[in-house]
């Protein structure tokens, strides 16, 4: 009886870092989503020559990615519905508001670091 009490306890301990670090890394995989679409971002307004304030679609980015990014936080997930995009000089953003973050976050363009988008 000890021995069951000892191994739910232990239990207990371990499974809310367990589901801890799935989120975190989730995190930094999406975060590296974000800097891959941002970099494609920038490559397609250099060929496009557009400016700061032209709209960027997901359409226009899918010749300078490897693969399609999707959100690790959504099973089925695509590129499309898990990553927000508005003008060339604005980053890009998860749209999944999962137990990543309270908000979508994104990626902070002055020091490379997550942040949470407000307003949305």
């Amino acid at each position: 009886m000890v021995v069951v009490a000892l191994v739910g306890l232990l239990t207990a301990m371990v499974v809310p870092h367990v589901l801890n670090s799935r989120n975190k890394a989730a995190q930094k995989t999406c975060i590296g989503n974000l800097r891959q679409i941002d970099q494609a971002v920038q490559l397609w307004a250099i060929e496009a020559r557009a400016d700061p304030t032209d709209v960027v679609t997901h359409t226009n980015l899918i010749p300078y990615l490897r693969t399609t990014p999707a959100c690790p936080a959504v099973k089925g997930g695509t590129f499309f519905s898990d990553y927000g995009l508005t003008f060339v000089g604005e980053p890009s953003y998860c749209v999944v508001n999962v137990s990543l973050a309270s908000t979508p976050h994104m990626l902070n363009s002055e020091n490379g670091t997550a942040a949470a988008r407000g307003g949305r």
